[in-house]
């Protein structure tokens, strides 16, 4: 997704203000996120790794993301289909819930 498409989705779920900013690999010349993309936003987020969860859709990025110490959460429901039950929200709007 286009980074305006991703602020449009967090605005229309009432999500934006619970975000520091956005980070598209294709800001930063990746194809798609990575361990690089990972280290990047730590470094503009100013964060470590044991405080930082990743929020995706995507459960091949697991291992990658447990690799550098950062806490996945695994969102949706290809997510629990794979097997993925820890940090496992349904949608995003649920990760508000616990706040």
């Amino acid at each position: 997704r286009s980074f305006s498409q991703a602020l449009e989705e967090l605005e229309r779920a009432g999500l934006s203000s619970f975000f520091k900013g956005l980070l598209s690999a294709r800001d930063y010349g990746e194809q798609e996120a990575g361990p690089a993309l990972y280290l990047r936003a730590l470094r503009r987020m100013g964060t470590t790794p044991r405080a930082t969860a990743v929020f995706t859709t995507r459960p091949d990025q697991r291992e990658s993301l447990e690799q550098l110490a950062l806490f996945p959460v695994l969102v949706g429901p290809t997510a629990r289909e794979a097997g993925q039950g820890d940090g496992f929200i349904p949608d995003y709007r649920e990760m508000t819930r616990s706040l």
